[in-house]
């Protein structure tokens, strides 16, 4: 496969970022793609607003769709780049990482139990502009927090998932979180995407961008 990769340098913020063009196996993984363009110390964050502080300075994705499930906290050696194209919708065969982040300690992360506590105040916020009719946000989140905690999945790896799309089959979100269809359904109109009958898709609505910025709210850092 033919790929154009986009490089920027954290560090050279205000510099033009940097394009290379590579050819990789059909099976090559994102190690194999980072040691062609030469960038040892990388970062795929940009296509995980959420969850990617999660993983800086660890060679891991948060999360890929892998035969029609996701899977998490992929190591970069394990990763296929055709799962990272489809996972993210890439039609354009361009890839856009980031170089030279800082390494350092730094803040630590809460308890994952924390995280999941701290998105219910959020949800109070999210419940004055948002009318959803038939299940309570709480319960839902709940619900999410039973099922992914176990995983140990922060809540921010569902926020990217969902977001990661602007329509949405519902039945095939609940093949890839293993939820149930209806809590599938719940958690996209929690997300302000609207049901399209013509279509039978959820599309994301007006309310979806203002709910995405009180979701980044959610705190995950000890600070």
């Amino acid at each position: 496969m033919k790929l154009d990769i986009v490089i920027r340098n954290a560090a050279l913020d205000e510099q033009a970022p940097q394009k290379k063009v590579i050819i990789l196996d059909d099976d090559a993984t994102i190690q194999q793609l980072l040691n062609a363009v030469g960038c040892m110390n990388a970062d795929l964050s940009h296509y995980y607003p959420f969850s990617g502080v999660f993983t800086w300075n660890d060679p891991l994705l948060p999360y890929l769709f892998t035969d029609g499930k996701a899977i998490y906290f992929v190591p970069f050696e394990k990763a296929k780049v055709k799962d990272f194209l489809h996972t993210h919708n890439i039609s354009d065969d361009t890839i856009h990482i980031t170089t030279d982040y800082p390494w350092a300690g730094g803040p630590g992360f809460l308890p994952l139990e924390e995280i999941w506590e701290s998105v219910f105040p959020i949800l109070t916020i999210i419940a004055t502009f948002v009318t959803i009719s038939g299940f309570s946000l709480r319960d839902l989140f709940c619900y999410l927090q039973n099922h992914f905690l176990p995983k140990q999945q922060p809540p921010q790896t569902c926020f990217d998932i969902i977001f990661s799309r602007k329509r949405w089959n519902s039945s095939e979100l609940a093949e890839l979180l293993d939820l149930e269809q209806e809590r599938a359904k719940e958690l996209l109109k929690a997300f302000g995407y609207l049901y399209v009958p013509k279509q039978q898709q959820y599309i994301q609505g007006e309310k979806s961008e203002e709910i995405r910025r009180k979701l980044s709210d959610v705190k995950a850092l000890d600070i």
